[in-house]
């Protein structure tokens, strides 16, 4: 699961998945906040797969940046993941940047997390 676990209600839609027999790994792709629960792999991964620094993007304060690290290192995650054989399927939310109605944001998030999925180039 590619989202950021510092939404109210990932907790319960991780753990609704469970219950139906599937494991999971939640990647947290978001950049603030605190999270409801520990994800399996850390912002600060997904950051340093970016090739930046966490600290340093949260100290910027430049969400598009943020977002271009971000998207870079979850593709790289995913990539990673799919071709070690440890995922066989994603399922993805994008967040609201602080708000459900900012809209752009939004669209950046689904954006992001589209090109990490389309990274895996799956041969089918």
């Amino acid at each position: 699961m590619l989202w950021t676990p510092k939404v109210k209600g990932s907790l319960s839609f991780k753990s609704e998945i469970e219950k139906r027999g599937c494991a999971t790994l939640v990647v947290d792709t978001g950049v603030l906040g605190e999270a409801v629960f520990e994800p399996d792999i850390s912002w600060e991964q997904v950051a340093s797969a970016g090739g930046s620094n966490l600290s340093q993007l949260i100290e910027r304060k430049e969400h598009g940046e943020d977002l271009a690290v971000m998207t870079k290192g979850v593709a790289e995650i995913a990539r990673e993941l799919y071709e070690g054989k440890r995922i066989d399927g994603m399922i993805s939310m994008g967040g609201g940047g602080a708000s459900s109605a900012e809209r752009l944001p939004t669209e950046r998030a689904i954006t992001a997390q589209t090109e990490a999925f389309k990274a895996l180039n799956l041969a089918l």
